[in-house]
């Protein structure tokens, strides 16, 4: 006997089976981001719209013109925080009353020269966010200074509109495992006289650009590790991030990465790549580009020197923390100052030993008096802010003379 499916029950089968999946079967869910994107913030300022109209006087006496942007020597805001509306998932988009999170990217205080920026990008910070879509940058700003041609004093009756509040309405999607690059370009930037003698008022313009995958940059740090013969050394930068420099250097020396030192006279000398050491604070010029592990890298077309190593002595003030790694040194002349310190930082206890194999956040307790030799950190009056560590010497023990 021979069994077999009609052709009315092959239908109804197919029937069913459709059935089955167009309506049995659960849509498939949008898959929820996982993890934290780490995201590089630079700053620029378009040199285009800059060279129309950057400032525009208004002296309703002599209704003169836009002032060329040559006669602006400098042009300096403090950028105090930046921040992500977001990260946006799942029905929030149809939530539109809902208030959105804000993610902060950077917050404190970076002096940024504008006038520097018209054909480079400055790292701001490097932050872990949540991966997902972001849907506006905003960032803020205070204390405008500026310097015109023939200037003996800076000028600093300034109004910020919107109080030194700008955003930029963009939507965006930061993911994990890739590098991203989200440049703030100060473009369309207006400075204009009104009626009053030295008062301006001052309106940007911001826009973004997201992801991407190469840009001209300049970055200061300090060389925390320099291998020989090798053409690149790794920077830390202020906020403690590091970053992998590479550089030129050829036998004919017409195609090396021209480095200038400032600390040893004035116009700089021109020193060469050879003069680098571990230890030296430096502005690096070049082109950042995507690196292993969504971390950047740099190819350096130029380097200034901005200080050499240093090397202190004092007592260890402040409990060392392993996820902050820095400490306060007080100095013989009782400053203080912070020292940071990284897995490149090496620790003698006894002079002519080898370097400990220790956890420096555990072996470093305060009253300790220690050498440290590093990169030197200063302000705009030549106040040290802090030491990048290189080497850490421990000179005395806590209570060494009470055992004794």
């Amino acid at each position: 006997m021979k069994l077999g499916i009609s052709k009315s029950s092959m239908a109804m089968l197919a029937a069913l089976f459709a059935a089955i999946v167009l309506v049995g079967c659960p849509p498939e869910l949008e898959p929820q981001p996982e993890g934290d994107a780490k995201v590089h913030m630079l700053l620029t300022a378009s040199e285009n719209e800059q060279a129309s109209a950057l400032v525009r006087q208004m002296d309703i006496a002599t209704k003169q013109g836009p002032v060329d942007v040559d006669e602006i020597e400098s042009l300096m805001v403090t950028v105090t925080r930046i921040s992500f509306d977001g990260p946006v998932q799942g029905d929030e988009r149809q939530e539109e009353e809902k208030e959105p999170s804000e993610v902060i990217v950077f917050e404190g205080e970076r002096d940024v020269e504008l006038m520097d920026l018209r054909e480079v990008s400055e790292l701001i910070s490097v932050a872990e966010v949540p991966v997902g879509e972001y849907t506006k940058i905003r960032l803020h700003y205070e204390d405008p200074e500026l310097w015109l041609e023939g200037d003996e004093e800076a000028r600093r009756d300034i109004h910020r509109t919107a109080n030194g509040r700008l955003f930029v309405s963009e939507t965006f999607t930061l993911v994990a495992h890739k590098p991203n690059y989200v440049v703030l370009d100060f473009q369309d930037l207006h400075l204009v006289q009104t009626g009053q003698r030295d008062r301006y008022v001052f309106t940007p313009q911001l826009r973004a650009d997201i992801l991407v995958d190469e840009h001209t940059v300049t970055m200061e740090g300090v060389i925390t590790y320099l291998p020989e013969d090798e053409r690149w050394f790794r920077l830390e930068l202020a906020d403690r991030e590091t970053v992998d420099v590479a550089y030129l250097e050829d036998e004919d020396e017409d195609e090396d990465t021209a480095v200038l030192d400032w600390v040893v006279e004035e116009p700089p000398a021109s020193v060469g790549v050879g003069a680098l050491e571990e230890g030296m604070r430096v502005d690096v010029h070049g082109t950042l580009w995507p690196g292993e592990d969504a971390w950047p890298e740099i190819s350096a077309f130029d380097i200034d020197i901005l200080e050499h190593p240093v090397e202190y002595e004092g007592i260890i003030m402040t409990e060392l923390d392993p996820d902050d790694p820095w400490f306060t040194l007080e100095l013989h002349d009782g400053r203080l100052v912070d020292v940071s310190y990284s897995d490149d930082t090496l620790v003698f206890d006894d002079p002519g030993d080898d370097p400990l194999e220790v956890e420096i956040d555990e072996y470093l307790t305060p009253g300790m008096r220690v050498w440290v030799y590093g990169g030197l950190w200063v302000d705009e009056d030549g106040e040290i802010e802090s030491i990048s560590a290189l080497d850490i010497e421990i000179l005395e023990h806590p209570n060494e003379e009470e055992e004794e």
